[in-house]
């Protein structure tokens, strides 16, 4: 129908534009917007369905700092694991120069010569 002479439509007007209700669903795996429409195929590719998923936190960034227990934000150069602060730091090289000392007395008795009992 052809609208009274003199009066225009406007694309925004009440009587002509269909009422939707839109619905946000706010839920544990993300957020959803729900839009009611005659095909679901006529969003598809228009409107994303769902949000992104979040960022990760820190501690998933990251990791623990096994010593301190703090989020691992750094990383040792000599041995490449992360640690959380500068005591951390100490102790780590600490246990791993004991690593090293252990191995090293456990190759020495693993290559010094069996005594044959007389």
């Amino acid at each position: 129908a052809a609208p009274p002479a003199g009066k225009r439509r406007r694309r925004g007007d009440p009587q002509t534009a269909p009422q939707l209700a839109l619905t946000l669903l706010v839920r544990r795996g993300g957020v959803a917007l729900r839009v009611p429409c005659a095909e679901a195929a006529a969003l598809a590719g228009v409107v994303p369905l769902t949000a992104p998923a979040p960022p990760p936190t820190a501690a998933e960034k990251y990791g623990v700092c096994r010593f301190s227990g703090l989020i691992a934000r750094y990383r040792d150069p000599a041995t490449g694991e992360r640690f959380g602060s500068v005591d951390a730091l100490r102790q780590l090289r600490a246990a791993k120069a004991a690593e090293a000392e252990a191995a090293a007395k456990a190759a020495a008795a693993a290559s010094a010569p069996a005594e044959v009992a007389a």
